[in-house]
């Protein structure tokens, strides 16, 4: 890959979550979230063939609060939801995995924990958690598009409410 091609894809990076924070201000206009700025995030990782994989280079992302994060690293844009355990019911993690097709349960504090990835399926994902003595997991969900994100947002923002998924402050 040329320096240039590197170059307009970090611009196409950076260009498209400048716009999707505006997008997504609007779609969670009048709901309990609150879209924070777009920040460089150092240390995250991408799941590379089964495995995370740690990026030695920032990304772009921002909060959600309470509880979520929408960031886009090279393969894609995603968010994530932290979820205290005791928040956590099967049903909520059943659809959660059934509504998208690229999803990620893991550790909040043991990030590089999976109980459940598109590779990994686990019948007993709560369990799982439960004994790991986690206190919270991460829910991740990854796209293809900014667009398949913004549906899929909605979707996750509605699954949070309907299992009145609460978070402290």
């Amino acid at each position: 890959m040329r320096w240039i091609e590197i170059h307009r894809f970090l611009n196409g990076m950076w260009g498209g979550i400048v716009e999707a924070r505006e997008t997504i201000q609007d779609l969670l206009a009048g709901t309990d979230f609150k879209v924070e700025e777009i920040e460089e995030v150092f240390g995250g990782y991408v799941y590379v063939e089964e495995k995370w994989e740690k990026m030695n280079y920032p990304y772009p992302a921002f909060e959600i609060k309470p509880g979520g994060e929408v960031g886009i690293t090279p393969q894609g844009p995603y968010f994530v939801f932290v979820v205290p355990v005791e928040e956590l019911s099967k049903s909520l993690l059943n659809e959660f995995i059934q509504n998208f097709k690229r999803a990620f349960v893991y550790g909040y504090q043991d990030f590089l924990k999976d109980f459940y990835s598109p590779q990994k399926s686990n019948a007993n994902v709560l369990e799982e958690i439960i004994k790991s003595r986690e206190p919270a997991v991460q829910l991740e969900a990854d796209f293809e598009s900014w667009n398949e994100l913004f549906e899929g947002l909605l979707m996750m923002v509605e699954l949070l409410k309907r299992h009145r998924v609460k978070w402290s402050t």
